[in-house]
């Protein structure tokens, strides 16, 4: 059985290794749908979505929402400026390992939400919609 939740969060990064727009800072309107699978059913539900909405909003939500997201290991002299400048202003910052690319996310979000999970209860899929026609998907079957 499976059960989604949609949740939407603004969030601004950059890709300095792009060769395009976004190279620049820039944030989008993320929608993100989680699926959560399970087996076993208790009291008929996979999980109460009240419950899936409380992880969501503790794990990512209330973190990267209104954040601005950089590769802490970034080359390029304007993410490091960038932090550098968000820490400075004590503004919303959240440093990852990666380049916060829909995939790169759409994974970070899987894995962060797969350690949260009850035993039986797994993440299917991460859906991440960086605007109302493009997205990435990540899950178990991916």
């Amino acid at each position: 059985m499976e059960v989604s939740k949609e949740f939407s969060f603004e969030l601004a990064h950059s890709l300095g290794f792009h060769n395009g727009q976004c190279s620049n800072l820039h944030g989008h309107s993320y929608k993100m749908i989680v699926t959560l699978r399970s087996q076993h059913l208790i009291n008929g539900m996979v999980m109460d979505f009240t419950d899936i909405k409380d992880i969501v909003n503790r794990t990512i939500i209330q973190n990267y929402d209104h954040a601005c997201v950089v590769n802490k290991n970034s080359q390029y002299e304007f993410d490091k400026e960038l932090i550098e400048l968000l820490k400075k202003h004590n503004k919303k910052l959240v440093l990852v390992d990666f380049y916060p690319t829909a995939e790169e996310m759409a994974r970070h979000f899987y894995n962060m939400l797969d350690k949260e999970l009850n035993q039986g209860i797994k993440v299917k899929e991460v859906i991440l919609y960086e605007t109302k026609s493009s997205c990435a998907k990540y899950g178990e079957e991916i």
